[in-house]
């Protein structure tokens, strides 16, 4: 963290004599008050914490439950803050399948409140000793990941998963494109049934407007592929082509080569 004279100054970090660990910071908030990040201890389990004061004051934030999450929660990060730093967007994760499990934090009263408000669409699933893979419930997407949060805090882009049996390698539906609402705690999944390889969201506009990367079907004669930027507006119920909605705009042409 850099201070008002320019000079780097490290965030607060306390290590016991039996411990060693370090920490990471991965968002900011506007006027720079307010760092997100984790520290670790030896073993790398991470805990999601806020820095504040110049860096000098630490505060550790709640964990979501294994009864909220699903899972026994092994690790927690935060890695998204809203501009005014209230808002703080990040994700739980287990040691045994290591999901990217989406959880928001909202400062209420001046204390971090958790909402791990996944639990009512991610499917939790785990390996047993003997390696057999276990799905305890039916909720509809296997995967969960956070991808960004908007500025004001009030929108979240997400890439998930729908349901499958993850043990049928042959069969696993793409990537879709979800967004949830804050302050409205509403979850939306984009309509999309062109067919591609992979869709992945990126950043979220303050409105809901989310934006990322399309990639298409591979021609085997020409090894090429078209890559194209895709939006979701935020009264959309689909995603379209940025090609689509700008006419000048050309798709682009990724080219592999077999080896």
């Amino acid at each position: 963290m850099a201070t008002a004279d320019g000079n780097l100054t490290y965030l607060y970090y306390n290590v016991d004599e039996d411990t060693t660990g370090g920490s990471e910071a991965y968002g900011i908030s506007e006027d720079g008050s307010t760092i997100i990040g984790f520290h670790f201890d030896a073993q790398w389990r991470t805990n999601a914490c806020v820095w504040t004061e110049n860096g000098t004051v630490r505060t550790d934030l709640p964990w979501p439950t294994q009864e909220q999450m699903g899972f026994p929660v092994e690790y927690v990060s935060a890695r998204w803050v809203s501009s005014n730093g209230n808002v703080i967007l990040g994700y739980a994760q287990d040691d045994n399948t290591g999901a990217w499990v989406a959880v928001t934090w909202s400062k209420v009263n001046g204390e971090w409140v958790v909402n791990p408000f996944c639990s009512n669409y991610y499917q939790p699933k785990y390996y047993s000793e003997e390696g057999e893979l276990i799905i305890p419930g039916n909720n509809p997407y296997f995967d969960f990941e956070p991808v960004a949060l908007s500025a004001n805090g009030d929108w979240v882009s997400l890439n998930v998963l729908a349901r499958h049996d993850p043990s049928d390698w042959d069969n696993i539906p793409l990537n879709q494109a979800a967004r949830y609402n804050i302050s409205t705690n509403t979850f939306q999944v984009v309509n999309f049934n062109e067919d591609y390889t992979e869709l992945r969201m990126f950043g979220i506009a303050d409105n809901g407007t989310a934006v990322g990367r399309l990639t298409g079907e591979m021609d085997f004669e020409t090894w090429d592929q078209p890559v194209d930027a895709v939006v979701w507006a935020s009264n959309g119920t689909s995603l379209h082509r940025i090609n689509e909605m700008y006419a000048d705009y050309k798709v682009g042409l990724y080219q592999s080569f077999p080896n």
